[in-house]
């Protein structure tokens, strides 16, 4: 599930969705986005989700919950994706530099499902 700002994505058809949407945000709407907020844990399917990965209700699945900030700080994107347990590996990466970004972690995570995200976090 994903939710847009309305006041700030004023127009979504199939077509774009199908694309690469941030590429639609970036070029054609002219947001500048900032950074996102990720939370990932693990959680057991609802019957919904079950059915749309073809498991059983209640089987665990890896979540990630996306918060999607413009440069002025402003929330424009707020979603949720459910991966199948079976389907998914993380790999994180961590890098501190001492001297110029002392608190800088870069931290990538591959999805085998079908994300692949790289962030840059500072502390």
């Amino acid at each position: 599930d994903s939710y847009f700002r309305k006041e700030l994505v004023v127009y979504l058809d199939r077509n774009i969705t199908e694309q690469s949407i941030y590429n639609y945000f970036r070029n054609d709407q002219k947001l500048a986005i900032g950074f996102a907020d990720r939370v990932i844990y693990a959680d057991f399917l609802n019957a919904e989700d079950a059915k749309l990965l073809e498991l059983n209700e209640n089987d665990p699945a890896l979540l990630v919950d996306n918060t999607v900030y413009l440069t002025n700080g402003q929330i424009f994107d707020v979603s949720r994706s459910t991966h199948h347990f079976l389907h998914v590996k993380m790999l994180k990466v961590s890098n501190i530099k001492s001297y110029t970004h002392p608190r800088t972690i870069l931290a990538c995570v591959f999805f085998r499902s079908h994300l692949v995200q790289k962030v840059r976090v500072y502390m």
